[in-house]
């Protein structure tokens, strides 16, 4: 609403008469200066919250001045004209066609621009669309950042949304073997994305979606875990664990060849919240002796908002922590007994989609008693919003890379899993169905390990240069036609599930492909020749799979990897944005209550 508000009354009066006088870059740079300014000023942030100017835009829904400025004029005359607009502050959500009856008179003259009377109709339509439906409040806790979005039930567009980078990691006691991190920390940035969002909105929230990073755990003391502060909706965290991520390698190959195997078509590797558990029930036992709940992340989240003594679990999370079964969505008891991990821990499984409990008091204007529903995993929400024909295969290129695509209702996974490590696994989606998923370690993190080399090596000669350059030149160097070179690389940084103790390579280097540009090509092919190497075009032509979509921060920042996953799968790849784990877990919210 503080967006509408800024594009309705502020931006109009920067762009009076604009149109009549050449303007530089740089004064249009002063200008974009000044707005970005008063969008701090106007969402409560500071510099030092160390938000980047394209979140804080997204989050006010406010273009781009420059766009803005040279935005095509209107007609200039006629009664009953067809105008193609853009409702404001909704950038590319959806564009809507609407007939004005205008006078020249009235609203237009001279060629000047139907800024005024364009804003206030555009304003109008969306309160009268959003401003009384009810909503659903979707969150989720990524394994960098956390986003939290309100959508409106009816024509299930995104209201409002609000996104933090945490910066959570904590060092590890095993160095590079280990990945956890600071779970108040997260909490706090997720709870500040919260109290940022509308209140009127909230006020209409009928039931809370979340999701989360998968694989990963953490532990607390039931009871003395949370607490909510006198006259404040935030909670304070105490008493708990730091949170073990998937990236987490603490448990070997040997380590993981000691372990039964598991009555479950799903195999289990490093970072699997039910291996984790059984390594420090053998290596740290004295950690789990000071906690007596466990779960993942987002699984303590909805303990907490719901008041919750025992977590409670869907069937994605579940399967993502190993030693659970698809099928009689049990537990594998016996066998994690044998293993030594305290029954005690293991956390109570319900459907996915279903409710885990109801907020008791109310929580940022959320009213009282709105279900919550069992937090899901961060990659069936991502796929939901896109995944709209059995035809289609969804890629998501974030933090990792995954590419899926849905099995037939017929599908039955095995009974265990297989002998040798597989590249394809067979998760749990919704309403029984089941993604078959490459899942790959090396996604965006391979590119931001490159950067950050790049930024590193700029150190060590005595220049300080910000990744925000690094990366806006080795990606126009790298677009460039001229980059292709005979330059393999082989991205496998972080290993591979089904190969976890593969390095990344480069071959075929000479003098003339040690360029940035030439490297950054070659990185990025790797990414997808990876990727294609664990799901090849000739499985998805097997399935009939005829169309991809395209979503994750990478994909979509970065048109190299576009370009070539399209020649990789020699398939058109449409891009949408709507593959948000927090805009998914929001409709999971709104499927639920219809069902």
């Amino acid at each position: 609403m503080k967006g509408k508000v800024y594009e309705t009354e502020v931006r109009p009066a920067k762009l009076y008469g604009i149109e009549t006088v050449p303007m530089t870059k740089r004064q249009e740079a002063e200008l974009e200066v000044a707005e970005l300014k008063m969008l701090r000023l106007s969402l409560r942030v500071t510099r030092l919250d160390r938000i980047r100017n394209e979140h804080i835009k997204g989050t006010a829904h406010v273009r781009r001045f420059g766009d803005k400025a040279r935005e095509p004029l209107l007609p200039s005359r006629g009664s009953g004209t067809t105008v193609n607009w853009r409702s404001v502050g909704s950038g590319d959500c959806w564009t809507g066609e609407i007939a004005l009856a205008f006078s020249c008179q009235g609203c237009y003259y001279s060629g000047a621009r139907i800024l005024f009377p364009l804003y206030f109709l555009s304003l109008s339509s969306f309160r009268m669309s959003s401003g009384t439906n009810p909503c659903v409040l979707g969150m989720d806790i990524g394994t960098t950042s956390v986003k939290c979005c309100l959508v409106d039930t009816i024509t299930k567009e995104v209201v409002s949304s609000q996104k933090k980078d945490t910066c959570s990691n904590v060092p590890s006691e095993l160095g590079t073997e280990g990945n956890k991190q600071d779970v108040p920390r997260i909490l706090s940035a997720l709870q500040m994305c919260v109290s940022r969002l509308p209140r009127e909105g909230m006020k209409r929230v009928v039931r809370v979606g979340v999701s989360g990073q998968m694989h990963g755990c953490m532990l607390w003391k039931a009871g003395h875990s949370w607490e909510q502060k006198p006259d404040s909706d935030r909670y304070a965290i105490n008493e708990v664990s730091n949170m073990y991520t998937w990236q987490d390698s603490r448990c070997t190959q040997e380590f993981l060849a000691s372990l039964p195997t598991p009555q479950s078509h799903l195999a289990v590797s490093s970072g699997y919240g039910c291996a984790t558990l059984i390594w420090f029930s053998k290596h740290k036992p004295e950690l789990l002796s000071r906690y007596d709940r466990a779960g993942t992340i987002h699984d303590f989240l909805v303990c907490m908002l719901c008041g919750l003594d025992q977590p409670v679990m869907s069937l994605h999370n579940a399967a993502s922590w190993g030693f659970f079964n698809t099928v009689t969505k049990e537990w594998n008891r016996e066998v994690l007994a044998g293993a030594g991990l305290p029954l005690n821990l293991l956390p109570k499984v319900v459907e996915s989609g279903q409710t885990a409990g109801y907020i008791p008091n109310t929580w940022y204007s959320i009213p009282a008693n709105t279900p919550v529903l069992a937090s899901l995993g961060d990659l069936q929400c991502s796929v939901l919003p896109l995944l709209s024909k059995n035809t289609d295969a969804v890629i998501n290129i974030s933090t990792s890379a995954q590419l899926c695509f849905k099995m037939p209702p017929e599908y039955t996974p095995a009974e265990e899993p297989p002998s040798i490590p597989q590249p394809i696994e067979y998760v749990p989606f919704f309403d029984g169905s089941y993604l078959a998923v490459a899942a790959s370690l090396n996604g965006g993190n391979a590119l931001a390990a490159f950067v950050r080399t790049i930024q590193q090596w700029s150190l060590d000669i005595g220049f300080q240069v910000p990744q925000s350059k690094i990366w806006q030149r080795i990606l126009e160097l790298g677009g460039n036609p001229e980059s292709s070179s005979s330059l393999i690389i082989r991205p496998t940084l972080f290993g591979e599930r089904h190969s976890p103790e593969e390095n990344a390579s480069a071959t075929n280097v000479d003098l003339g492909t040690l360029s940035l540009g030439k490297m950054t090509r070659a990185l990025c092919k790797g990414v997808i020749t990876n990727l294609h190497s664990m799901m090849p075009r000739s499985l998805l032509e097997e399935n009939e799979i005829t169309s991809m979509i395209g979503g994750g921060s990478a994909l979509v920042r970065n048109p190299i990897l576009l370009k070539e996953l399209e020649e990789a799968y020699q398939m058109t790849v449409a891009l949408d944005t709507r593959g948000d784990a927090a805009y998914g877990s929001a409709l999971a919210a709104i499927n639920a209550a219809i069902a």
